[in-house]
């Protein structure tokens, strides 16, 4: 049983579908066996399938395959020739993969490998199970693991602000793993992160340990581009309604309103030298307390100079939840995402 699996994007779109002909997913391969050398984590040796990527041998258990995958138990249905050529007596099959995905892959399909996000910050292992469980047909691995990229990458409000943000090419992944899985709710979230990022991180994409690389598509890098510059205008329009108005500012009940007016004047200088930093241009959905805080009187002694007063800061409290809450409920439109259902997008709640 000598075999190879092609894993171009085409196939496994048809996966997600119609599944393709397993004569077009494994065709045979033509020549002699390379030397495979035996993976130190995976070569059981009572083992009795072999599947070999890039020239790295997994000897598992061809039941446990066939129980868990679907894609490999229709490649097991079908009777192979006498004659295919074995190693140790073990039928062969080939796959397209990378020994590090497969590694990963197998390990949780067979050993049951948790996945811990913290020791996964770049989402190389998710990538690695989200693409390879979609692939071969473990749709119970493939409903974890996108729960996984769906809570990272939320679709309700408050739990994006729970969230300590990272800014990384991670989310150029997210963006292709929402899209090969038809997880949309993750795009908005992920395109905006993708926004953050620096234009030749966009255009270079996320490579992962074993070599492979995520990149956007050309509409989605298009979205960023939009995206980029209508963050950074949001975000100096938002500057200039919150901090600089004068005592229209304020609240009704302040009183002291020349006090705090200049206070909003010192607010809205670091709110500016904070914008025009080029990691934060864009940081039109990110929260103001590093700057509100030191001018926020409930975290400070009563008698503290430079604050503002109590009213004031409940308004500008206001005021941010307010902003920040239209701008999420507009964020699918302005990225160019369309929802099933738009609704699920802006309710209140945890994930799903």
């Amino acid at each position: 049983m000598k075999h190879t699996m092609s894993s171009d994007s085409g196939e496994v779109a048809n996966h997600a579908g119609k599944r393709p002909r397993l004569d077009s997913v494994f065709p045979t391969i033509q020549g002699p066996l390379t030397d495979v050398k035996h993976d130190e984590q995976l070569w059981y040796p009572d083992g009795n399938i072999i599947l070999v990527a890039k020239g790295v041998g997994f000897r598992v258990y061809r039941g446990l395959l066939a129980d868990r995958s679907e894609v490999f138990r229709d490649l097991f249905s079908v009777p192979q020739p006498p004659d295919d050529e074995t190693v140790d007596g073990c039928p062969i099959v080939h796959l397209s993969d990378t020994d590090i995905a497969l590694r990963e892959f197998l390990l949780v399909l067979l050993r049951g490998k948790r996945y811990s996000q913290e020791d996964d910050p770049e989402l190389d292992l998710l990538s690695f199970r989200i693409r390879l469980a979609h692939k071969y047909g473990v749709t119970s691995l493939l409903e974890a693991s996108v729960s996984k990229l769906k809570a990272l990458y939320p679709s309700r409000l408050a739990v994006w602000q729970s969230m300590r943000h990272t800014f990384s090419p991670r989310a150029i992944t997210a963006v292709n793993l929402a899209h090969l899985t038809g997880t949309l709710t993750v795009l908005p979230a992920a395109l905006y992160c993708c926004c953050q990022l620096p234009d030749a991180t966009l255009l270079r994409g996320a490579t992962h340990p074993d070599g492979s690389n995520d990149c956007l598509n050309q509409d989605d890098l298009l979205k960023c581009i939009g995206g980029k510059v209508y963050f950074a205008q949001e975000q100096m329009q938002t500057i200039c309604f919150l901090f600089l108005r004068g005592e229209a500012s304020c609240s009704h009940r302040c009183p002291s309103k020349p006090s705090c007016k200049g206070i909003f004047n010192k607010i809205h200088s670091k709110a500016l030298a904070r914008a025009w930093e080029r990691d934060t241009i864009a940081w039109a959905m990110e929260p103001w307390d590093d700057i509100l805080n030191k001018f926020d009187p409930r975290r400070h002694r009563p008698d503290s100079p430079n604050m503002l007063c109590v009213a004031c800061m409940k308004r500008i409290d206001e005021m941010i939840e307010e902003h920040f809450t239209s701008m999420w409920d507009g964020l699918p439109y302005h990225l160019g995402v369309t929802l099933d259902d738009t609704d699920k997008w802006s309710q209140s709640g945890t994930e799903e």
